[in-house]
C-alpha cells in the first residue's frame, strides 16, 4: 500500500534535502518520527471525511533524510540511498 507513493515522494524529498546540513536532515527525521508515532492509526484506518494525517508525507522526508546516512535505509521494501556504497540492492 505504501511502497509505490514512497517511490515516487522519496526522490522528490532526496532532491529538496540535497543543500541541507547533517542537523537539518536530522531535525527534519525527529519531526517526521513524532508525526508517525503520533498519527499513523490515521492512515492505516482513516475515517470518512477526516484531514490528511500528513503521515505519507512524514515517511517519505524520514527516508530522505535517513538516505543521506551512510548505508541509506531499507524499510517497506525500499532501498534509499544517495551515496554508493556495498551491498546496494539493484532492481
Amino acid at each position: 500500500m505504501l511502497q509505490t507513493p514512497l517511490l515516487a515522494l522519496v526522490p522528490i524529498a532526496i532532491h529538496e534535502m540535497r543543500t541541507m546540513s547533517f542537523a537539518e536532515r536530522q531535525a527534519i527525521a525527529t519531526a517526521c518520527s513524532h508525526t508517525i508515532a503520533e498519527r499513523a492509526d490515521r492512515l492505516m484506518f482513516p475515517t470518512p471525511g477526516s484531514k490528511p494525517s500528513g503521515v505519507l508525507t512524514a515517511l517519505a522526508r524520514g527516508f530522505a533524510a535517513a538516505a543521506y546516512q551512510p548505508g541509506g535505509i531499507t524499510a517497506l521494501g525500499i532501498h534509499a540511498c544517495v551515496f554508493a556504497h556495498p551491498g546496494v540492492p539493484r532492481p
